[in-house]
């Protein structure tokens, strides 16, 4: 799916000399920090859930 996301030019500009230096697309890097972040987040809110119970 396409999608369009404005960034401000110095985060998108160091973004992708970070994807570049590690052999990543922008894309490849976007989606495995969307990935860890919402991991992340679905452990702490199942953590949340658990301790409200």
């Amino acid at each position: 799916m396409r999608t369009s996301i404005d960034f401000e030019d110095q985060l998108l500009t160091e973004a992708k000399i970070y994807a570049l230096r590690n052999g990543l697309t922008l894309k490849e890097l976007v989606t495995k920090l969307l990935e860890k972040e919402l991991k992340e987040k679905n452990i702490e809110n199942k953590h949340k859930y658990h301790e409200s119970i």
